[in-house]
Parts: structure tokens; sequence; C-alpha cells
């Protein structure tokens, strides 16, 4: 079942915080910590209250988060050179690591899409990390496509 996430799931998207800091720490130790979440457990009951972002989850029968996806509505207002849209940006998509393979991701991916429609939302949003090669295979197979690339240069360390 996929529906919007309550303070009971909290448990649940911090393990799935985790394993996603774990990816990150894994392809970029130079940025991200080994250990930790993105959001502490007061920052998620204030964002499943305040629904400034949605936080959607993917429940098996027991009630056990499986699969999250963070949803914030971001309106890019007209500029002289671009029109206005408003997109939903994808902050965070995972699947537990057990439940990888099932089409978790696909049918949660395919829900917030149908949201997304619903909403009016121009376009979905997200970034992905160049080194996150399973992550990006994914959302090309559910239709996504690249918008930007944002690129990097970084002198080598100096003892």
């Amino acid at each position: 079942m996929i529906r919007l996430a309550t303070e009971k799931d909290i448990d649940g998207i911090l393990v799935l915080l985790e394993q996603i800091l774990a990816v990150h720490h894994k392809g970029r130790p130079d940025l991200f910590k080994g250990a930790g979440t993105k959001f502490t457990r007061e920052e998620l009951a204030g964002m499943i209250r305040d629904r400034s972002t949605y936080i959607f989850v993917y429940t098996d029968e027991a009630e056990r988060v499986v699969a999250h996806c963070f949803a914030t509505p971001k309106d890019v207002p007209e500029t002289v050179n671009t029109l206005p849209y408003r997109t939903l940006f994808l902050e965070d998509v995972c699947v537990l690591e057990t439940m990888r393979g099932k089409h978790i991701g696909s049918e949660m991916l395919d829900y917030v899409k149908a949201y997304a429609l619903e909403q009016s939302f121009d376009s979905i949003t997200l970034n992905v990390w160049d080194f996150n090669a399973p992550a990006k295979s994914f959302y090309e197979n559910a239709g996504l496509r690249p918008q930007r690339t944002i690129m990097e240069w970084r002198p080598e360390k100096r003892d």
C-alpha cells in the first residue's frame, strides 16, 4: 500500500535514510558522512505534520515501511528568458535493500506520477548522483530524462 506517511512510520523512514547515506558515502566519501541520516526524528515529524514536503511510504502487509519518496512542490517563477512552471521535486526515493527487485520502486514512482498529474504539476524533477548508476538506470527506465548536468572541479588535496 502506498500512502502519505504518518508519525508511526518515522522509524522505518530513518532506516531507509541510513541506507541512502551509505550509498552516498560509498560513492563520495569526500562529501558524505559514513553514518547518520539526512533528517532527525523531530524534523521528519514536522514534515509529516506540515506537508510542505510530501513523504509517501510503501508498506507491506504488516504496515512496515519498505520504501519512501520525499516530494516537494516547487513553483519556479518566470524570468526574463524562462517561463514559469510547477514541478514536484523528488528529494529521496528509496526501497529497503532486502526488498529491491520486486518492482516496489516502479510502483512508488507510478503512484507519484499519478499524484503529480492529479495536482496539475508540469513535471517531476530530481537529482541523481553520477556515481549512482543503479538509480540512474532506474529513473531512465521509468521515463525520466536528463534536464541538466552539474559539473565540478576539485583541486587535489594537499598535505
